[in-house]
C-alpha cells in the first residue's frame, strides 16, 4: 500500500545525517586490548601505554597510570578497578587515580607467571595466570575479600588459558590444547568443582552470556551452548570473517569482533550481520576492516578497540538499522510488501507511521512461532525500512507483523534458498 505524503523540510536534514551514521574514532589512538565498564566510566588497556579513562563516552581520554606497560587483563566491579599487569594485580577504588597491589597467594603458584585474564563476579574476583616458561602450569585464582588474598581453584597442565568469564555462579575457563585444539572447564558453583567439555578444532578466545545462553568465540566462529556448556551448537551463519576475538552482550543482542571487522546478530546467532561502516581498513589489506581486539557496550553506544585506537557507534543504528526512506509522512498506517519477495537470504520490510508510535515488528514461521524481533521501540513518524535476514531459517513461506498503535497489518513473506 503505498500512501499520498506531505513533505517536511527539516527531514531532509534527518535523511542526511543518518545516511552518515557509522564508526567514528574517538581521541584515543594506541592500540586497545581490554575494555571494563564502571557505570559511566569507560576504561581501556593498552599496548604498552597504560590505563586510560573516558568519562564522557569516548570524546576525550585520561592516561591513568602503568605507561610502558602493555594492559591484558582489566575488570570492574562496582568502583572496583582491577588490572593485571606482568605478575601482579592492581586495585583502583578511585577511578585509576591511585592503585594497590593485590599479589596475596600467588607466589604459591609459579615463580614464573602472567596474568592473562581477569573476571569480577558479584562477590569474587578471579584472575587467569598464564606459566611464562615451557610447559609451565596454568591456572585460575579466587579472591572472596576483594583482592587481599587469593586461592587456586584450578590447575591446567602445560597448556595456556585462552579465556575467562563469570556469571553468577558459572565460571568459563577456556585452554589452548595442542594442535589447534581446546577446551572449556567450566564450574555451576563458583570454582568449588569443575567439569570439561572438551573443543575438537577450536580454541574459546571469548564468552558472553545472555539469560541461559552461553555463547563462545574461537578462530572458528561462535558456537552457543543451553546447558552450561555441556554440549555447543554453531551459532555463526552469515558470520563471513570466522575467527572471532571478543564478544558483548547488549539487551538481547550479540556482537562479535573478528579479525575482520564487528558483526551482530540479533536472534542468539542464528544469523549475523556486519556492520562496519566507518572502521579502518587492515592494514596492507584493504579488501578487510581492522582486527577488533575487544568490544563493550556503554549507555546508547557500542566500543571497538583496534591496532589503531578506539572507535564508537550508537548501538541504535546497528540493532534496528531502520531509516527515513523519504523525507515524508504519510496521512496513515501502512505495510507493504517485502522486496525482493521471494528472497536469499535477506529481504527489506518497509512500514509506514502518520505520528510517532510504539513499533512491534515481527517474523513468524507459518505456525505462528515467532522467529525474529525486528522492531520493538518508539518510532518516529515516517517511512520506515528494516532488512530482515533469514540465512539461519530454512525455505519456506513466513509472515511478518506490524503493531503500532491500534494498527495491525499482516503480510507473508517467501524464503527460498
Amino acid at each position: 500500500m503505498r500512501t499520498q505524503f506531505i513533505c517536511l523540510a527539516f527531514a531532509v536534514i534527518l535523511v542526511c545525517s543518518q545516511s552518515r551514521s557509522q564508526w567514528v574514532q574517538t581521541p584515543l589512538d594506541c592500540s586497545t586490548l581490554r575494555f571494563a565498564i564502571s557505570g559511566t566510566n569507560i576504561f581501556a588497556g593498552s599496548l604498552q601505554r597504560g590505563v586510560f579513562l573516558s568519562t564522557d563516552n569516548g570524546s576525550t581520554w585520561t592516561q591513568t597510570a602503568f605507561d610502558g606497560s602493555s594492559i591484558f587483563a582489566l575488570a570492574a566491579r562496582g568502583t572496583n578497578l582491577y588490572c593485571g599487569i606482568d605478575d601482579s594485580v592492581f586495585l583502583s577504588i578511585d577511578t585509576g587515580s591511585t592503585w594497590s597491589p593485590l599479589n596475596g597467594g600467588f607466589s604459591s603458584f609459579s615463580e614464573s607467571r602472567a596474568i592473562m585474564a581477569l573476571a569480577a563476579g558479584e562477590l569474587n574476583v578471579f584472575a587467569g595466570i598464564n606459566g611464562q616458561a615451557y610447559h609451565d602450569s596454568s591456572g585460575v585464582f579466587v579472591s572472596t575479600d576483594n583482592g587481599t588474598s587469593w586461592t587456586s581453584i584450578l590447575t591446567v597442565m602445560y597448556f595456556p588459558l585462552s579465556a575467562l568469564a563469570v556469571s553468577d555462579t558459572r565460571v568459563f575457563v577456556g585452554y589452548a590444547g595442542g594442535q589447534g585444539t581446546g577446551g572449556v572447564h567450566i564450574s555451576t558453583d563458583t570454582g568449588e568443582s569443575w567439569t570439561l567439555s572438551s573443543l575438537p578444532d577450536a580454541i574459546a578466545s571469548a564468552f558472553a552470556f545472555s539469560g541461559a545462553n552461553i555463547f563462545m568465540g574461537t578462530y572458528r566462529g561462535v558456537f552457543l551452548s543451553t546447558d552450561n556448556g555441556s554440549s555447543w551448537i554453531e551459532a555463526d551463519s552469515g558470520l563471513t570473517d570466522n575467527d572471532v576475538q571478543a564478544l558483548t552482550v547488549s539487551g538481547t543482542n550479540l556482537f562479535a569482533g573478528t579479525l575482520g571487522g564487528v558483526f551482530l546478530s540479533t536472534n542468539n546467532g542464528t544469523s549475523w550481520t556486519e556492520v562496519n561502516e566507518g572502521l579502518p581498513r587492515a592494514s596492507g589489506d584493504t579488501t578487510r576492516y581492522a582486527t577488533i581486539q575487544c568490544i563493550a557496550s556503554s549507555g546508547q553506544h557500542l566500543y571497538a578497540g583496534t591496532g589503531k585506537g578506539v572507535w564508537r557507534r550508537p548501538l541504535a543504528e546497528m540493532i534496528h538499522p531502520v531509516s527515513l526512506k523519504l523525507a515524508v509522512v504519510p496521512f496513515q498506517f501502512g505495510l507493504n510488501q517485502n522486496y525482493p519477495n521471494p528472497f536469499n537470504p535477506s529481504t527489506t520490510i518497509e512500514y509506514e507511521l502518520p505520528a510517532a508510535s510504539h513499533v512491534k515488528l515481527s517474523v513468524y514461521d507459518i505456525l505462528g512461532r515467532e522467529v525474529s524481533l525486528l522492531v520493538n521501540e518508539k518510532m518516529n513518524a515516517g517511512v520506515h525500512e528494516v532488512k530482515f535476514d533469514g540465512g539461519g531459517l530454512s525455505s519456506g513461506v513466513y509472515l511478518y507483523r506490524l503493531n503500532a498503535g491500534d494498527y495491525t497489518q499482516t503480510r507473508k513473506l517467501c524464503l527460498i534458498k
